[in-house]
């Protein structure tokens, strides 16, 4: 037996009668989406006492159910007809989501997993913040796409933060009102949060689309400055999206994800630089050298494997046996002196021995 919905009966049956046969079928799809997460059935009764729709009656109703893909519709030993909602994953629990999500890497529909299981929503959110997955909006489909992050790239920021388990405002050595924006998302102790972002005042808090945190992990700019928040967030407190959730109080390092703003906005400066040289490599050439990050011998590069005499003979190259010593004299003088060129060093050594063994065969 199917649980029973929330409906008003007494209104049912003249809003069923004004209603086309695809709404009385999408009515019933939705209905069998909402009891799909706890793996249950619907027959003729339930359809009828949950929907008043009576499809023993509505004959093309019926037959537009059989013929849906996504019904699946079982006899039973009693005789009785049921039919399921059948969703395009078969997902039980965050382990495969995040499975699912890494195999179908062009991205897989929200709206085509959420029904999946009780608490799908709860765990695609807690894989955003956490940044095991990333998440695009799909204006078509109206819905979040979801796609495999791969490696992911978390700085540590200047401020220490001492949190309290229970306490959704955690104290900060230093302000970072200017390094993390609210509805960004920070790492306190071992657990990902966001910075809060919920409007309202008093007891009551409140989301809207303009202060609703991004389905990405991180802003380069603040949300909206007509937002009125809920709670303070000052150079010294920053509220969490949820309470402090340790065992025990934390004091130590907060992270997030991605560059610090300072490294951001030294690229977007040199991205700017970089524009007059897009389609002009020998001038992007030319300025590498003068930087000193490039070394004037490289500016000409003979092709090929052989030359060109004067008389039109085609003399061979003569193999020269690479110089041993240091490989960063030449192309890199900027690493002189660092622990890159040690280790620059080292595998240009180990390439020259191996390439004396293979002259030796």
């Amino acid at each position: 037996m199917v649980p029973t919905l929330n409906i008003d009966h007494n209104a049912a049956p003249n809003n069923v009668r004004n209603k086309t046969l695809a709404e009385k079928q999408m009515e019933i799809v939705e209905y069998l989406k909402k009891i799909a997460p706890r793996d249950l059935m619907a027959s003729f009764v339930d359809v009828k006492r949950e929907l008043r729709i009576d499809l023993r009656e509505e004959i093309q109703v019926l037959e537009m159910l059989k013929s849906n893909p996504m019904i699946d519709q079982m006899v039973h030993e009693d005789g009785i007809l049921y039919f399921q909602y059948r969703a395009k994953f078969n997902l039980k629990n965050k382990v495969e989501l995040v499975n699912a999500i890494t195999r179908v890497r062009n991205g897989i529909v929200l709206e085509d997993i959420k029904n999946c299981y009780p608490d799908i929503e709860s765990d695609v959110m807690t894989l955003l913040v956490g940044g095991t997955i990333i998440a695009g909006k799909n204006k078509e489909k109206r819905s979040l796409v979801l796609y495999p992050r791969g490696e992911k790239f978390v700085s540590k920021l200047f401020a220490q933060v001492t949190a309290v388990p229970g306490q959704q405002t955690i104290q900060t050595s230093a302000s970072l009102l200017q390094e993390v924006h609210r509805g960004v998302a920070v790492m306190v102790g071992t657990t990902w949060y966001r910075v809060d972002s919920a409007i309202g005042s008093g007891l009551e808090s409140q989301q809207n689309q303009r202060s609703a945190a991004p389905p990405s992990v991180t802003l380069d700019k603040p949300l909206s400055d007509k937002n009125v928040y809920h709670i303070q967030y000052t150079a010294k407190e920053l509220p969490l999206d949820g309470d402090f959730d340790g065992t025990e109080a934390y004091t130590g390092p907060i992270y997030k994800h991605g560059c610090t703003n300072d490294l951001k906005e030294l690229w977007r400066k040199t991205a700017d630089d970089l524009k007059s040289f897009e389609k002009d490599d020998a001038a992007l050439h030319r300025e590498l050298v003068r930087l000193n990050l490039l070394s004037k011998s490289l500016t000409t590069v003979e092709a090929g494997s052989s030359r060109r005499t004067n008389k039109g003979k085609v003399k061979k190259r003569q193999t020269r046996k690479p110089r041993a010593g240091n490989s960063t004299a030449g192309t890199n003088p900027h690493l002189r002196g660092t622990q890159l060129e040690r280790v620059l060093k080292e595998s240009y050594e180990k390439t020259l021995k191996q390439e004396e063994r293979s002259r030796g065969n």
